[in-house]
């Protein structure tokens, strides 16, 4: 076994995998640095399996003295920064994201914050960024990783050396490879829970069992060495977010991190010896505390300047967390773990537990209501603007059948002329469509069902087929049956195509050719009976919650106009459903109202204006945004089909 000693090149090595995640969580490049957190992983599995093999080997080790050192050395820092961030919530925190950050706070206490953002966020969605303690996830695992692990160790240590070894091999392939399968199928349990990540800890383990390095030449040690350092910097640099993770992917940072320690356990190469330096040795001494700090900081400097945090912002940021765990640092993780009062056993579990009790009641407390006492009527009517299609909508189900309301001018003469027909999306329009068929004096059938789009024989992965199929099937009947003129479609497209509601239909394949295949049924269906489809296209999605959005930027002293998303991200995003409706040519009338929903001289989405926001929600447009985006496109379009005075001046 190596000898197991302080090495100051293990905190160098902290240092370079703290100062990774932070310039990938500040945007300062190196888009792969949460390899920084996997580093962690594997020094901390090779620092943990050493000391525990040691006291064994002494005959010295007992669960409760290990577990008392780990509680020293991970719960007061931690719980200073949640108290900290507490405190700041309450002045910052919107009252829903505030009762969020309660549920995360006894999440994060009772070790269980991995599940509860495994559960509740995606760690590279853009909303992740705005959770202030998203990174506890990782302290999670390690604490669960030890709590299971010394009985792993006790266990295999009963046996020889040899199985000690091959069990601690066996372990870390069976992890490996259900971290691999874990990647392709379900990603973020993946990333974020014990199982798929114990073998980064326990390929550091098992560095402690390798024999010495002792016949490794000089010139093999220093060109490896830096082999390994630039594997772990190459992987911080060249992977992305989008880089599938952990799984295979994750083995080059671990093993350049593993072959880092065991071979210079006897000998520094130049690498060891340049993270052994005192001010790099400082960066890792002091990197728990950056670790704990830097997020909470940049996810609320992110609540109200956006999530494209200018290059001084991230930079300020950072410079604030190297002061914040320097004091962290000196005044409570060094204290704590050497003064004689903390190491008292009843000293330490009496301290930990009235901590986790307190946080754990004022979690509680706060994820009630988020305290919304703390703003205005007024304000919590912007946060909280309503859903414009609460009140239309198709009435039934499946058992007692379908009905739809007739929207427009009731008394007007005749057959409905038109069928708006959609999901959650076309319920949003229905009210700016009833004035203008009132306008017009005609009337239509409202066919808008949430989470149905209206593609015959195709559902989403929120709604069964059944309910998706009876309900599509009774609208087309029911236009025909009446004799309407037009299908007036509208829908998520966007998300559907791009796979966000996991569109589907019988025959499998990708949510686009489900969509893809739903749609050109149902325009042949309609064509059948002579009826027209005029398509209207979704306005632009926003990266965030609009209302929310807005009421921060509000808090922070913004007013008037209020935008999101270019011109160009809309574009792309949108791509591929309008090159699809477009490629049916005059078979359908494609109403787009983008120029209706962005700035002209910024090229950016218009999202609200003074206390209105124009969504409800990231990609439902409010009463207001259906007014300002949809009906002037819808205007156009009524007055082109439905102006019977006008018809009748052009055939006279």
């Amino acid at each position: 076994m190596i000898d197991f000693k302080y090495r100051a090149d293990i905190d160098g090595l902290r240092a370079v995998a703290v100062i990774l995640v932070l310039l990938f969580h500040a945007d300062l490049g190196f888009t792969g640095g949460y390899i920084g957190v996997d580093v962690f992983f594997v020094i901390s599995g090779f620092l943990i399996t050493g000391l525990i093999l040691k006291e064994l080997e002494a005959g010295k080790f007992t669960l409760t003295s290990f577990w008392l050192r780990r509680i020293r050395r991970i719960i007061p820092a931690a719980t200073v920064v949640v108290i900290g961030t507490f405190v700041a919530g309450y002045f910052l925190l919107l009252p829903g994201d505030y009762a969020d950050f309660g549920k995360s706070v006894v999440a994060q206490q009772l070790m269980l914050s991995n599940f509860y953002f495994w559960q509740n966020t995606g760690y590279f969605d853009g909303a992740a960024d705005l959770k202030p303690l998203l990174h506890t996830w990782s302290l999670a695992v390690e604490e669960q990783f030890y709590v299971i692990y010394p009985f792993l160790l006790l266990l295999l240590t009963r046996f020889r050396p040899q199985v000690v070894f091959y069990g601690l091999l066996l372990a870390i392939l069976a992890s490996l490879a259900m971290s691999e399968y874990g990647v392709r199928y379900h990603p973020s349990a993946s990333y974020f829970l014990l199982p798929t990540r114990a073998w980064e800890l326990m390929i550091g383990g098992i560095v402690c069992l390798l024999p010495k390095p002792t016949r490794v030449p000089s010139l093999m040690r220093e060109a490896v060495s830096w082999v390994a350092l630039c594997v772990m910097l190459g992987a911080g640099w060249f992977y992305t977010p989008t880089t599938p993770f952990p799984g295979m992917n994750a083995l080059a940072p671990c093993l350049a991190t593993s072959l880092l320690i065991y071979l210079n356990s006897l000998e520094f190469s130049s690498v060891s010896t340049l993270l052994a330096r005192k001010s790099v040795v400082f960066v890792g001494l002091i990197s728990y505390s950056l670790y704990l700090w830097h997020w909470p900081i940049l996810s609320y400097l992110r609540y109200y300047h956006g999530q494209d945090l200018s290059i001084i912002s991230s930079i300020l940021a950072l410079l604030t967390t190297f002061a914040l765990s320097i004091l962290s640092w000196r005044f409570i993780e060094t204290p704590i773990r050497n003064k004689e009062y903390f190491l008292l056993p009843r000293k330490v579990v009496a301290a930990t537990i009235t901590m986790l009790v307190i946080n754990v009641a004022l979690g509680i407390v706060i994820q009630m209501s988020g305290i919304r006492s703390r703003f205005s009527e007024e304000f919590l009517a912007i946060v909280e603007t309503p859903y414009a299609g609460h009140e239309y909508g198709a009435k039934g189900n499946i058992s007692e059948g379908w009905t739809l309301p007739v929207i427009g001018d009731r008394r007007a003469v005749g057959k409905p002329r038109f069928t708006l027909w959609g999901d959650s999306y076309a319920k949003c329009v229905s009210g700016t469509i009833h004035e203008l068929a009132l306008k017009y004096h005609i009337k239509g059938l409202d066919a808008g069902l949430g989470g149905v789009p209206p593609l015959l024989d195709t559902w989403t992965g929120t709604e069964n087929f059944e309910k998706a199929n009876s309900f599509n099937r009774y609208v087309v009947e029911q236009s025909r049956k009446e004799g309407v003129h037009w299908l007036i479609m509208f829908a998520a497209w966007d998300i559907h195509v791009d796979g966000m509601s996991k569109l589907r239909d019988q025959y499998g394949g990708s949510s686009f050719d489900a969509f893809k295949r739903g749609f050109e049924k149902t325009v042949a269906e309609a064509e059948k009976s002579g009826i027209k489809i005029a398509v209207l296209m979704q306005p632009p999605y926003q990266a965030e919650h609009v209302p929310k959005q807005i009421a921060r930027m509000q808090m922070g002293g913004h007013d008037g106009m209020f935008h999101g998303v270019s011109i160009t991200e809309h574009r792309v995003f949108q791509e591929r459903s309008r090159q699809f409706f477009e490629s049916f040519g005059n078979r359908i009338v494609l109403l787009n109202a983008e120029a209706s929903c962005f700035d002209q001289e910024t090229g950016l989405s218009i999202i609200g204006k003074n206390i209105s926001p124009y969504y409800s929600d990231s990609g439902h447009p409010s009463r207001d945004g259906a007014e300002v985006f949809l009906r002037p496109t819808l205007e156009l379009f009524f007055s082109s089909h439905f102006d019977d005075k006008a018809h009748n001046v052009s055939r006279n």
